[in-house]
């Protein structure tokens, strides 16, 4: 069960008192000044009387906010008003970050391309596996991309070589595959088609919409594992350090790989500063 919040408006000083599935009683006093709830467990009762109240107990909803005049992408993080504003200001963060990454990385082409399952035309990319057209990122073995993308930017990948890696992002979606080249093929004047093996990535793309494709390679040095992920589920083979955005919608936690396991960046813990 999670704490659900009384309606609003809320006035400072106000308190409410909410019974969870264990049995114990959870109070919860509005601070005015801070716009925040302060949250205190009762004392008997429940399986841990007097336990501290976490994020654990205190879940966020399955919507983005609800807002009239701006994006939820563009809230200023000094006005947020609940816990889904703090969530969803850090997604944006989160995305803003992984493109200045992007923009730090060696780059021999990027664009939007449309997914197609049959031969790629203008504007267009289809990816295959042994048996055929493939959807999911990670079956994928064989892509071919028209050398112009949907908007119309003329692309010749010359400067594309074996060993580069290729990143496939479903547009406006977490999904998203990350390769490595190991051939090149012209079969016509009008389209590349790359051989590949995948390397990390989840979910699969879906017909008729479009993915940004990045092709890069890694600095001598680099550590394609340090990258950070955004998905609903965790990275595979994670290194010390990685971090990961869970975007799951009942989740949308930033995490660090430490000591063997996933840590929120912002833990409850009273140790945390």
């Amino acid at each position: 069960m999670s704490i659900q919040y009384p309606g609003k408006p809320w006035v400072d000083g106000q308190v409410f008192i909410e019974t969870l599935d264990d049995g114990s009683t959870v109070t919860g006093v509005y601070d005015l000044s801070k716009n925040a709830w302060t949250f205190s467990r009762s004392t008997s009762g429940g399986i841990t009387p007097g336990g501290v109240i976490t994020t654990v107990d205190v879940k966020t909803v399955n919507q983005r906010p609800d807002v009239s005049d701006v994006s939820p992408f563009d809230l200023n993080p000094g006005n947020v008003g609940d816990q889904r504003d703090v969530n969803w200001w850090l997604y944006d963060r989160t995305v803003e970050l992984e493109e200045e990454i992007d923009d730090i990385a060696a780059s021999s082409e990027r664009g939007i391309w449309k997914y197609s399952q049959q031969p790629a035309v203008n504007g267009e990319f289809n990816q295959f596996d042994e048996n055929g057209s493939q959807d999911f990122f990670s079956a994928v073995t064989i892509i071919t991309f028209s050398k112009l993308d949907s908007q119309g930017i003329s692309h010749d990948f010359s400067n594309v070589q074996i060993e580069d890696y290729i990143e496939l992002k479903e547009d406006g979606q977490a999904d998203y595959g990350l390769y490595q080249i190991t051939s090149i093929d012209q079969p016509s004047p009008a389209t590349v088609t790359f051989q590949v093996t995948f390397v990390k990535g989840t979910g699969y793309m879906e017909p008729n919409k479009f993915a940004r494709l990045k092709i890069f390679r890694l600095a001598q040095g680099d550590d394609l594992n340090a990258v950070a992920d955004i998905g609903d589920n965790s990275p595979r083979d994670p290194v010390e350090g990685q971090l990961w955005f869970n975007s799951n919608d009942d989740e949308l936690t930033l995490y660090i790989y430490y000591n063997g396991v996933w840590v929120p960046a912002a833990p409850d813990s009273p140790n945390a500063t």
